[in-house]
């Protein structure tokens, strides 16, 4: 087994129309660069973020699973308070590799910048390339790749 060392710095933009800004950041980009994706969907007072950490190899797996995802929940469970954010505005789905919530757009800055120092550190530490898991994955990429042709 090995461990991971991504640097997290790219994202995605979605607008109005539902394009990605960069229009090459996709889930195949993603995947081509073994980073997670995170998408910000703006409005005009609220936005929107999400990752998914399934666009990292196939061959990840997590120490300890459930930490990003319990963080999130504490970390929007004070931001709703502190920022008194609306009941009917909360939004908050997901699971351990995956997640998506709602805030003010004005604060959509600060909490994509932390949320990607903090989704690097997470795999950094507890990210496991599971040797196994890598070569089912890399087997479905082979047959993939066939299938395209």
């Amino acid at each position: 087994m090995g461990y991971y060392n991504i640097k997290v710095t790219e994202f995605g933009i979605i607008n109005k129309n539902g394009d990605v800004h960069p229009s090459y950041y996709d889930w195949r980009y993603c995947i081509k660069k073994n980073i997670p994706q995170i998408l910000v969907y703006p409005k005009i007072k609220y936005s929107s973020i999400s990752y998914d950490l399934l666009s990292i190899s196939g061959g990840i797996t997590f120490k300890e699973p459930m930490i990003l995802h319990n963080y999130w929940l504490a970390y929007y469970d004070d931001y709703i308070k502190d920022k008194q954010f609306p009941i009917g505005r909360i939004r908050l789905a997901g699971g351990s590799r995956n997640l998506i919530f709602s805030f003010y757009k004005e604060d959509q800055e600060e909490i994509l910048s932390h949320m990607m120092i903090i989704i690097q550190e997470y795999v950094n530490t507890y990210g496991i390339v599971d040797d196994r898991l890598l070569k089912d994955y890399n087997s479905l990429q082979e047959i993939n790749t066939l299938n395209s042709r």
